[in-house]
């Protein structure tokens, strides 16, 4: 083999690296805020920075934009088991509603319309069906807490209604990887009926948090 190492290599047969997605540049007050608090020192925006902490890229269709900037100026634990923490930036109001407005509207998925779409109140019986999905059927429970019960793998769902975005969360019930690449949640197959339900029961159960 070594002797054919002067032959061309079949276009076929040649190995090419994907082109380096475009830069995102975080512009105005906000890419200011965003530069002085060196955010990519621990996440990644459009393929620059690192994975300490969770990618920005599409975080607006993800959370609720009234969670993010209370979180921004007071964040919480999410995730129990992880050493890495968000730290506390010493922001004023105005400046975390600017780095959570522009969020909401530029770091977005390609195909979020915008819509805050509102979960449906379900019925008895579909609190009843969604309880059984959520506890026997996928054992959720194992990896995540719900009101104080359960694994500390994954982050806490307690209070889920009051941070994550409808459509995203049912995306991501049905394909985790589609929206979070690297995540280590399993795809269970979710029908969109299925995955519909959970994130109704998540997004409307009240535990008196």
């Amino acid at each position: 083999l070594l002797s054919f190492t002067k032959d061309p290599v079949p276009a076929g047969y040649e190995a090419r690296r994907p082109p380096a997605p475009e830069p995102v540049r975080v512009v105005g007050e906000a890419g200011r805020l965003f530069r002085e608090l060196q955010c990519l020192r621990c996440h990644s925006l459009g393929g620059a920075g690192t994975n300490i902490g969770p990618d920005l890229s599409q975080v607006g269709s993800r959370v609720r934009t009234d969670w993010l900037a209370g979180y921004l100026k007071d964040p919480k634990v999410l995730r129990p088991v992880l050493k890495a923490r968000m730290p506390r930036l010493g922001l004023t109001d105005r400046e975390a509603k600017v780095l959570a407005d522009y969020t909401a509207t530029v770091l977005v998925a390609d195909d979020d319309d915008g819509r805050s779409e509102r979960p449906r109140t379900l019925s008895v019986e579909d609190t009843a069906t969604a309880r059984r999905l959520f506890g026997r059927r996928y054992g959720c429970q194992t990896c995540h807490q719900l009101g104080g019960r359960g694994g500390r793998v994954g982050p806490d769902l307690t209070a889920v209604r009051q941070r994550l975005r409808r459509p995203w969360l049912i995306r991501y019930l049905k394909d985790p990887r589609s929206v979070v690449p690297d995540v280590r949640m399993p795809n269970f197959g979710l029908p969109d009926g299925e995955a519909e339900l959970l994130a109704d029961y998540l997004l409307t159960i009240n535990l008196d948090i």
